[in-house]
């Protein structure tokens, strides 16, 4: 009876076992009768369930490792439009901390309503087939373009199981279009603009001449010289935008980038008594690839309107530089102590001709932006504590690919 019933409670202990997960137990063999090939059955079902549970846990491991790295953010649903898995890019896109504690709820408790309201449409229109949508969110204080894609999700008889969400950052993308399509307007209107300033400008001087013998004297002499003032106004801007239509390619060449910018402050301490500027310079900087022309421009924009919002009751302006060694990239900040921006400011301006200045031509920043873009480098606006704002630009120690996609990201 012993013999019989002793393998039949092991099996019984194995079956609860493995209903727990442990597919390690095994029973020892008995006789080449009925129960023992039950009992070598058992041990083989086992063993395959192991053997399968390591294969699909390598499986998930890998598919996660693989939406991890994916640049797009990744969100999969299941036919209740409840969050399945969701990717570490879409968590950061949209503020979610903690990815597990989201598995399992609906989409329309996760996400703001203004994004889950974008998002409604294109769910429903699904049902049909995939449907994209252009869409905007605020991520981090930033508004960001992002397409979302939203396709079914099926099994081998076209049943469908649910739902994935992709959300492509375009951001930079459509700031790249239209940085190429403001500057082949600047072009063409810096164009347009020249050609009659000089007939119009030589005009008033022959006119000025000419009224010499008048008895109005005086008041064709202050009109003619209104005119070439304006002239010259108007071709100063036309020089603007030539400038941005047509930025000089970026000569690099190994530079000291703390002497640059400590040259430059020297400048600017002679001429603003109000105003006290700090310098830090970054310790152990090697010489750095670029264009001294061109940065010296950039951080002459960023101090002048540094400058300008502090205004004539002065305050403090901080340069500092800072090496990442692991990112290989050196970061310069120029903070100000000044009323700071709004989010909508920050999200706008790098735009070109968008400024907040009566007399800016609102291209200064988008000169400034392309230069560093031109550098393989990334510039970005953020509050400065307490108030006031800072500009960070970030440019590479080495000029490779990898370097620029690190600041890309960043």
């Amino acid at each position: 009876a012993r013999e019989l019933t002793g393998p039949i409670q092991r099996l019984a202990e194995g079956t609860r076992a493995v209903a727990r997960g442990d597919y390690d137990f095994t029973i020892q063999a008995v006789g080449d009768d009925e129960i023992g090939y039950l009992v070598r059955s058992f041990n083989t079902m086992t063993s395959d369930l192991k053997s399968s549970r390591i294969e699909a846990e390598r499986r998930r491991l890998f598919i996660e490792t693989i939406l991890s790295n994916l640049a797009v953010g990744v969100v999969g649903l299941n036919q209740a439009h409840e969050v399945s898995m969701l990717n570490a890019v879409a968590a950061k896109l949209f503020g979610i901390s903690d990815v597990e504690a989201v598995v399992g709820k609906p989409l329309s408790d996760i996400l703001e309503e203004r994004h889950y309201i974008q998002l409604q449409f294109l769910l429903d229109r699904s049902l049909e087939a995939p449907s994209e949508r252009l869409m905007k969110i605020r991520s981090a204080g930033r508004e960001l373009k992002i397409l979302c894609t939203v396709g079914l999700i099926v099994d081998d008889q076209e049943h469908a199981l649910g739902k994935v969400l992709l959300f492509d950052d375009l951001t930079e993308l459509s700031k790249a279009q239209s940085m190429a399509a403001w500057r082949e307007v600047a072009r063409r209107i810096a164009h347009e603009i020249k050609n009659p300033l000089t007939p119009i400008k030589l005009s008033s001087q022959r006119l000025a001449r000419l009224a010499e013998d008048l008895p109005d004297q005086k008041s064709v002499r202050e009109c003619t010289e209104t005119i070439v003032e304006h002239v010259e106004s108007i071709k100063r801007l036309a020089n603007e935008f030539s400038h941005f239509a047509r930025l000089p390619t970026a000569e690099l060449q190994p530079s000291d980038l703390n002497r640059l910018l400590d040259d430059l402050i020297v400048d600017y301490r002679g001429r603003f008594e109000a105003i006290e500027f700090r310098f830090s310079p970054g310790g152990e900087l090697p010489e750095v690839m670029l264009d001294r022309e061109q940065v010296r421009r950039v951080f002459i924009n960023l101090l002048d309107n540094a400058i300008e919002s502090l205004g004539t009751s002065g305050g403090e302006i901080e340069v500092k530089v800072l090496i990442d060694s692991s990112l290989k990239i050196v970061s310069i900040t120029v903070a100000d102590t000044g009323p700071g921006m709004s989010d909508e400011q920050k999200a706008r301006v790098f735009e070109p001709y968008f400024t907040t200045k009566d007399s800016g031509s609102g291209l200064g920043l988008a000169i400034a932006l392309s230069i560093v873009s031109d550098h393989k480098g990334a510039i970005r606006v953020l509050d400065n504590v307490p108030s006031g704002a800072k500009f960070v630009v970030e440019l590479p120690l080495e000029q490779d690919s990898v370097t620029q996609r690190r600041l890309v990201q960043s």
